[in-house]
């Protein structure tokens, strides 16, 4: 990929590019990067698109439109499409977040946050932890924890929705001990 296509990954509109692009493909960097600390890989239909976007050819919601049609009308599955396409998906998001330069750091600029991100990927997007007081489940702040610990620290913590479960069956916890070799 990178021979055929230099600026696939970006650097090169970052060293060289005009200002408007170097400022795109930090952003497009930032959020594939932010995607990777998930365990997530985008797909290299992003990339592409992105590098329109990037190039100017192509707007925000051109990108995002795109993405979505992709999927739709892909003939041939992957056992990876879903993850590819959330990854996609929110680092269009996220890269749309990041140029307007606008973040609040509240409780309810984190909830638009998460609106933001994950908008058209979950149904639950940009709504507080889930609480139950009759099932005795509280709020917890672990995934977040966990999220800016694989992205500061470098862990490794497996943050895919899937294995985000509340209270996870017997099998799935002698599971995550044997990944992380928990005791």
């Amino acid at each position: 990929m990178s021979d055929n296509h230099p600026y696939l990954n970006f650097d090169e509109y970052i060293r060289q590019g005009e200002p408007s692009q170097k400022e795109k493909a930090l952003n497009w960097k930032t959020a594939i990067g932010l995607q990777a600390v998930d365990g997530l890989r985008v797909s290299d239909y992003l990339r592409e698109t992105a590098q329109k976007h990037i190039e100017g050819e192509i707007s925000s919601d051109d990108v995002k439109r795109r993405i979505r049609e992709y999927y739709q009308t892909k003939t041939k599955r992957e056992p990876d499409d879903d993850e590819r396409q959330e990854a996609d998906s929110v680092s269009s998001n996220i890269q749309e977040i990041l140029a307007t330069n606008t973040l609040d750091f509240s409780v309810r600029g984190y909830m638009a946050l998460h609106r933001k991100i994950f908008d058209g990927v979950f149904k639950h997007a940009g709504q507080a932890n889930y609480k139950s007081a009759v099932k005795g489940i509280d709020y917890s702040p672990v995934y977040l924890e966990r999220f800016f610990r694989n992205l500061l620290l470098g862990e490794q913590w497996d943050l895919r929705n899937r294995y985000l479960h509340i209270h996870p069956s017997e099998e799935r916890i002698v599971a995550l001990q044997r990944n992380y070799k928990i005791k």
